[in-house]
């Protein structure tokens, strides 16, 4: 199932983010390379980059569970600089409520140093569509 974690996620798939395939439940891996439009003024993965790629990890992870969340709060924490040719997030599922779900996310790269940890806290909004409906005109970020 390699391929942008939501064929929808136009963001994602700008940074060429990618799931990996996973067959375990609540848990999530997604690949990112690491390029020039990746990278901080010193040659490094950008923390906003990381962050992103941490996120999509969450999203993969909700979407293995069947589950439709939300980001309700993040904490992140840097590790090293991320360096090489990508870098990779893995996210498993701490505590799944009736409206939190709870992921700790691993980033590594491409030399298998971790980059980042982070505790993602998502709000269940509730089943995931298989089939979603067309959107219906959002405030922000149409295209025009």
């Amino acid at each position: 199932m390699n391929g942008p974690v939501f064929k929808e996620d136009k963001f994602a798939a700008m940074l060429g983010i990618e799931q990996e395939p996973c067959d375990r439940d609540g848990h999530g891996v997604v690949i990112m390379p690491l390029k020039v439009c990746h990278q901080n003024k010193m040659g490094n993965a950008h923390g906003g980059a990381i962050f992103t790629l941490t996120d999509m990890a969450f999203a993969a992870a909700c979407k293995n569970l069947g589950i439709h969340c939300v980001s309700a709060q993040c904490s992140i924490s840097y590790l090293a600089p991320g360096e090489g040719e990508y870098l990779r997030a893995e996210a498993e599922a701490v505590k799944i409520g009736r409206h939190l779900a709870v992921f700790d996310v691993l980033v590594t790269d491409s030399r298998r140093r971790k980059v980042a940890t982070a505790t993602m806290t998502g709000y269940i909004v509730g089943p995931l569509a298989l089939n979603p409906a067309p959107e219906q005109g959002e405030e922000h970020g149409r295209d025009e």
